[in-house]
């Protein structure tokens, strides 16, 4: 049986919704207003590029959207835990401390059992 260490789980789960907030690679370099938009439409993207940058250079989320949080997982057998009786617990532990320290929305975390 393999033992993962419970706090490595919960703490790389609260990094990465911090960091997905705060700095997503994806949209790095990216403009949303082009030339060929109509007027309307040119001045929302360029909002949304000015809010990019003001998050950025503020150290403000990017976006305070109020989904639910999705964290898709896949583990091998004889896989357990130390510091928690389930993979769920430290998960949303990592999402609700996250929330708590990146001073972020607070969502709705729910596990989807198949």
């Amino acid at each position: 049986m393999r033992i993962i260490e419970g706090s490595a789980i919960k703490n790389a789960v609260k990094e990465l919704f911090i960091k997905l907030n705060y700095s997503p690679e994806s949209l790095e370099n990216v403009v949303f207003a082009k030339s060929e938009m109509d007027p309307f439409e040119k001045q929302l993207a360029e909002i949304i590029d000015k809010n990019h940058v003001m998050a950025k250079l503020e150290n403000r989320p990017l976006c305070q959207d109020c989904g639910v949080a999705q964290v898709f997982v896949k583990i091998g057998k004889n896989v357990t835990f130390s510091d928690s009786p389930s993979l769920e617990i430290l998960i949303n532990k990592g999402v609700e401390e996250s929330y708590s320290e990146g001073l972020l929305r607070k969502l709705t975390v729910r596990a989807l059992r198949r």
